[in-house]
C-alpha cells in the first residue's frame, strides 16, 4: 500500500510536460484494449427470419423473410443486398446507415428457374467500409395444388340442395382478393374470396333440384377457376358422383304425448366412402313456433306456407347423424278448442230451448174502431217438451175480441190470455192468433206487451221464455179546416 501511495506522490511531482506524455500513454493503453475487445463483434449484424419460405411453382408470388440490418461501427455505412443468382430479389438497397442505427424490411424472394423442392440460396451484404459478406437463405418451391387444397363432397344425390367446398391455405403464402370462377355441366358461379396466411375461405355451391332430377348419374367435373391479384390464372378440377342415396341406414322413432309428438332420427352411413345427408322437416304455419330441435338447422326456408327445415351433413363411413324433434302442436289445438268453447259455451247457455215470436197487424174494421190480430208463434228446437204454458197480456184500452184461430185459450181475464199446451214436439211448431180493439183513435206507437212461455225441464227447473215486444204505428187523421170566406 505504501508502495503505491509513494507513486502518487511521484507522479504529483512530475513535471507538466512529462505529466502529459504519460497520459497519452494511458489514453493508447485504452484505446488498444477497447479495440480488442470490439474486434470480437461483427461490424454488421443480418438476422433473418421467414416469413413464408415456401414460393408457389405456377405463380409469380415470392417468398417472403423478415430482415434486420445492424451497423455496429461507429462511422457510417453503405450497404446493399446483391445475389449471383437468377432471382427476383428485393428490395436491394442500397441503404444508408449512421453509425451504430438499424433497419427492418421485408425481403421478398422469387426464384425463376421453377425447380420444385427446398434450396439453399447464397446472397451478398454489400458494405462500403467492408466490402461483401456473404448469407444463406433456405427457400421451397412447391406446386399449386400442394399449398392450397379444395375440398367437396365426392358424391351427392339429387336430394342436395347446395354442395359445401372448403379452400385451404396449407403455407404462409399470402393471396389476398382472389376471384373464383366454378364451372360444371349444370352449374356456373363466380364468387370473390379472400385467403390470407394459413387462412381459407368456404363456399356454398346452390343446387337446383328441377336441374338435378334431369341429370344422369354419373360423375360430374368442377373446375375451379382462380385469378390471383397478379392477374396470373390458376386452375383445378374436381370430379363428384351423382348417384342415388346408397348404403345409408335411416331409423325412425314416433313418440305420441299429451303435448304432441316426438321424433327421434337416425342415419347411419353405411358406405366405404363420405356422403352428404340433407334432412327435411316441414312446419306448417305457426307450427314453427311450437317445434324444437336437439340440433340447429343448417338452413331454412319458406315454401308457400311451410316453412321447411333443412339439415345438411356429410358423414364418413359407419358415422351417424342423431336428430330429436319435438313438435307441441296439440297446444296450438288445446288453444283452438278453448278459444271455440268460450264461444260457443255462452251461446249454448243462451240460446232458447223453444222460441216465441210475437208478430202484429192492423185490420182496417168498420167505423172508428182500431183493431189489431196478435200472432204468436212457437217453436220447439230442443227435445219433446209437455206442459207448456202460455200468457199474453193485453195492452192498456185494449179489448179482447173473441175471435181465436188454432188452439182456443185456457183462461181468459181482463188483461191477460193463457193457453195449456199439453206437448209440444221435437221441432213442432204452433200457431195461436187472437183479435183485440179499442174504441179509443189511437195516435202514433201502439205498443204490445211481451207474451211469456214457461214449462219445466228434465230436472224439473222452470224455464221461463218471453217473445219480442210488438208495436204499431198509426197515423195521425188529418184536421180539416173550414176556409174563410
Amino acid at each position: 500500500m505504501e508502495k503505491y501511495i509513494k507513486n502518487i506522490i511521484v507522479l504529483l511531482k512530475m513535471r507538466k510536460k512529462d505529466f502529459f506524455v504519460v497520459f497519452l500513454g494511458l489514453l493508447l493503453l485504452i484505446i488498444l484494449c477497447t479495440g480488442g475487445m470490439a474486434k470480437d463483434l461483427p461490424a454488421i449484424i443480418i438476422e433473418s427470419e421467414p416469413i413464408n419460405r415456401v414460393a408457389p411453382l405456377e405463380l409469380k408470388i415470392p417468398a417472403d423473410f423478415k430482415f434486420k440490418i445492424r451497423n455496429n461501427n461507429v462511422f457510417e455505412d453503405n450497404i446493399e443486398l446483391f445475389t449471383l443468382l437468377d432471382i427476383d430479389f428485393y428490395p436491394k438497397g442500397p441503404w444508408h446507415f449512421e453509425g451504430l442505427s438499424e433497419k427492418e424490411f421485408i425481403l421478398n424472394v422469387d426464384p425463376k428457374d421453377n425447380k420444385v423442392g427446398l434450396r439453399e440460396i447464397s446472397y451478398f451484404v454489400k458494405s462500403s467500409r467492408l466490402g461483401n459478406i456473404e448469407k444463406k437463405i433456405l427457400i421451397e418451391v412447391k406446386p399449386m395444388s400442394e399449398i392450397l387444397s379444395i375440398n367437396m363432397p365426392e358424391d351427392f344425390t339429387k336430394d342436395f340442395t347446395r354442395l359445401p367446398v372448403r379452400i385451404k391455405n396449407n403455407e404462409k403464402t399470402y393471396f389476398g382478393d382472389v376471384k373464383l370462377k366454378i364451372v360444371s355441366e349444370f352449374l356456373e358461379k363466380e364468387e370473390e374470396i379472400f385467403i390470407d396466411r394459413e387462412g381459407g375461405a368456404e363456399i356454398s355451391l346452390d343446387l337446383d333440384q328441377k336441374t338435378l332430377k334431369g341429370l344422369e348419374l354419373k360423375p360430374y367435373s368442377f373446375e375451379f377457376i382462380f385469378t390471383f391479384k397478379t392477374g396470373e390464372e390458376w386452375r383445378q378440377t374436381l370430379t363428384s358422383e351423382l348417384k342415388e342415396t346408397v348404403d345409408l341406414e335411416i331409423n325412425e322413432i314416433r313418440t305420441n304425448n299429451i303435448w304432441g309428438q316426438k321424433i327421434n332420427l337416425e342415419k347411419t352411413n353405411n358406405a366405404d366412402f363420405n356422403q352428404m345427408i340433407v334432412t327435411r322437416h316441414n312446419m306448417f304455419g305457426l307450427t314453427k313456433l311450437l317445434t324444437s330441435f336437439s340440433k340447429k338447422p343448417t338452413y331454412t326456408k319458406l315454401e308457400g306456407l311451410t316453412n321447411v327445415a333443412v339439415w345438411e351433413e356429410t358423414l364418413e363411413p359407419s358415422q351417424k347423424f342423431e336428430l330429436e324433434i319435438k313438435n307441441y302442436y296439440l297446444i296450438l289445438i288445446y288453444i283452438l278448442i278453448i278459444i271455440i268453447a268460450a264461444i260457443l259455451i255462452p251461446y249454448i247457455i243462451t240460446k232458447k230451448r223453444i222460441l216465441i215470436k210475437k208478430k202484429v197487424k192492423k185490420i182496417k174494421a168498420r167505423g172508428s174502431d182500431f183493431v189489431i190480430r196478435v200472432t204468436l208463434r212457437i217453436k220447439n228446437k230442443g227435445k219433446e217438451a209437455k206442459n207448456l204454458t202460455v200468457v199474453d197480456f193485453l195492452p192498456h184500452l185494449a179489448k179482447l175480441h173473441e175471435d181465436f184461430q188454432g188452439m182456443k185459450p185456457s183462461k181468459i181475464t181482463h188483461n191477460s190470455i193463457t193457453w195449456k199446451i199439453p206437448k209440444l214436439g221435437k221441432k213442432e211448431e204452433i200457431f195461436l192468433s187472437y183479435i183485440i180493439y179499442s174504441k179509443v183513435e189511437v195516435m202514433g206507437k201502439f205498443i204490445i206487451p211481451k207474451a211469456s212461455l214457461s214449462f219445466k225441464d228434465k230436472n224439473k227447473k222452470t224455464v221461463i221464455e218471453k217473445s219480442n215486444e210488438s208495436f204499431i204505428y198509426s197515423e195521425v187523421p188529418e184536421i180539416k179546416k173550414e176556409q174563410k170566406q
